[in-house]
């Protein structure tokens, strides 16, 4: 598939792993402005961001 649009194996991959931290960075950053949340500074670990997320799911369900 990626030969027919004349990307190589090595180059697909570059661009896949670009995309999903793209992805990432747009889904968390809409999550904190929907909610008001600044994570900027408080949200640099992982464990962190899935606190937050945790948080806004609690809210959200009631």
């Amino acid at each position: 598939m990626w030969d027919e649009l004349g990307i190589s194996a090595g180059t697909a991959i570059i661009i896949i792993i670009a995309l999903y931290y793209v992805i990432k960075w747009a889904v968390k950053n809409g999550i904190e402005e929907a909610y008001g949340l600044d994570c900027h500074f408080h949200c640099n670990s992982l464990r962190t961001q899935r606190n937050a997320l945790r948080w806004v799911l609690r809210r959200e369900s009631g």
